[in-house]
């Protein structure tokens, strides 16, 4: 590649880098439910630093704790603050961008390995101001497919070893990677079982052992997650599963939820991707890089066959780990006869996604410190409740979703570094309640009841401080008879998971 070329490859990779530390370098990252979630996990691993399950997951299942110890390096350095763990985020999109260089150039060839690591860098970007646990496996994925490719080409040791552990790490993270899993193993075994291979097949050994962390919770809880993991797993009929819709959903998703543009003009993605698997058949026609392509059309359509297991919708971050393998594919074409006008199409996708990536700086003005799920935003709010004159205070945080992830973090966090007594809970005879706004979808989703009926206070506020987004923070000055009144505990599912 000539060195102009290498400016601008450098140049694009610096720009998505700034792109992804946008958020965290104005204090800020989205807060929503599932990243709170993640911190709350934060928080218990720094207490008990061994935990042995992660978030909950569909069918009653949890995942592993692979992501949350991913962060939790960045969360002890920045003492909580998500901020820090915002650009620690910044920093998995500089070494996703740098796997990807690895993985295309190992796979095909060095032009391959900058247009690949140009789309999943500025793709990751996109994701750093709120990363959750699928986004880890869209980070290994490049390595686990590269492994794959590698082993059924070459069958040394090393690459059905990476493969595994790679695997492992992603199972620890998300189990929508369970499929991927399924599928490389399968096609692994029957080549092994093929060339008579059996000594390697002894090193599948290895992968309970990663996997121990499972194994341990389910003894000491009567195997818990494999009886919900069967039941999740069998066949079930009747009006809420409709294998039909199942289908359709997955159908959709595979041939227009591709990302290759990250801000989708009508059918353009189903164009790009109808046109990557054209040039894709001619490259294999030409026995062009035949095993990788194969490949990645087995577990591109694989996964969402497997996926019919779930029986449920294929969500949006469910697809994280195909993304990088469609980019794959498509930046591959830079090998192929029609090399020049692929480098044109190519140029337009990135010129789109750079301007969307602009489009997203400029709509972040309208939520960084203003949304109600703006960690800036929640920070400032829940400091305001220990700047008052009393030096002992109580707190209870409100939200239609009763988990309240968000606020309850902010609160939890502030408290932490005030040098009042708080109380996380409990009423005082200075008691702060940190409300959130009622769903515009259901505005009678409000606090009156849970203050009246479930935390017990008659009284008044004394002073309400109501912001722009519809969180307000009350001030309650209680007498002894309102504190001694027991409030209902259901009203704290709690914080910490087993």
């Amino acid at each position: 590649m000539s060195f102009p070329l290498k400016i601008g490859f450098l140049a694009i990779i610096a720009f998505s880098i700034f792109f992804a530390s946008w958020y965290a370098l104005h204090g800020d990252i989205v807060f929503g439910a599932d990243v709170a979630r993640d911190f709350h996990l934060l928080r218990e691993i720094d207490e008990k630093k061994i935990v042995l399950i992660g978030p909950r997951a569909s069918g009653d299942l949890f995942h592993g704790p692979g992501w949350p110890y991913l962060n939790y390096p960045f969360y002890l350095i920045g003492g909580g603050s998500p901020v820090a763990v915002g650009f620690g985020w910044v920093i998995l999109t500089a070494i996703s961008g740098a796997v990807a260089y690895f993985v295309g150039k190992n796979l095909f060839d060095i032009k391959t390995g900058y247009l690949f690591s140009i789309m999943v860098t500025l793709n990751t970007a996109f994701h750093a101001k709120g990363m959750i646990n699928p986004d880890g496996v869209m980070i290994l994925i490049p390595l686990f497919f590269l492994s794959f490719v590698k082993y059924l080409k070459e069958g040394k040791s090393k690459f059905l070893l990476l493969n595994i552990v790679v695997g492992g790490l992603m199972v620890q993270m998300e189990l929508m990677a369970i499929p991927l899993l399924v599928l490389s193993f399968g096609a692994i075994l029957v080549k092994q079982l093929r060339k008579r291979r059996f000594r390697q097949i002894f090193l599948f050994l290895l992968f309970p052992i990663l996997l121990l962390n499972f194994i341990a919770f389910d003894l000491r809880h009567d195997f818990l997650l494999l009886q919900r993991f069967l039941e999740f797993a069998s066949p079930e009929g009747g009006p809420i599963y409709s294998y039909s819709s199942f289908l359709w959903n997955r159908i959709d998703l595979a041939f227009q939820g591709t990302e290759i543009l990250r801000r989708n003009m009508g059918p353009a993605n189903l164009i790009l991707f109808l046109m990557t698997l054209g040039i894709l058949v001619y490259q294999v026609k030409n026995k062009k890089y035949q095993l990788t392509y194969l490949s990645f059309l087995y577990f591109y359509f694989g996964y969402y066959v497997l996926s019919l297991f779930n029986k449920g919708q294929v969500l949006y971050f469910h697809q994280f780990p195909l993304f990088p393998l469609v980019f794959l594919a498509f930046s591959s074409f830079i090998t192929s006869k029609y090399r020049k006008v692929f480098l044109i199409l190519f140029l337009v996708v990135l010129g789109l996604n750079l301007k969307s990536a602009y489009l997203d700086i400029k709509e972040s003005k309208s939520f960084i410190g203003q949304d109600m799920y703006s960690w800036k935003f929640l920070n400032d709010a829940t400091q305001k409740a220990f700047t008052g004159d009393e030096k002992e205070l109580g707190y209870f945080v409100y939200a239609p979703d009763v988990l309240a992830y968000e606020p309850k973090y902010a609160m939890i966090y502030n408290s932490e570094r005030s040098d009042k007594k708080s109380y996380y809970f409990q009423k005082k005879p200075v008691t702060y309640l940190f409300i959130q706004k009622p769903p515009n979808n259901d505005p009678f989703m409000t606090e009156d009841f849970w203050i009246e009926h479930q935390i017990n206070i008659s009284s008044s506020p004394s002073s309400v401080l109501l912001f722009p987004n519809g969180y307000k923070l009350e001030k309650f000055m209680l007498k002894k008879e309102e504190i001694s009144i027991p409030f209902d505990p259901a009203i704290d599912p709690g914080l910490h998971f087993r």
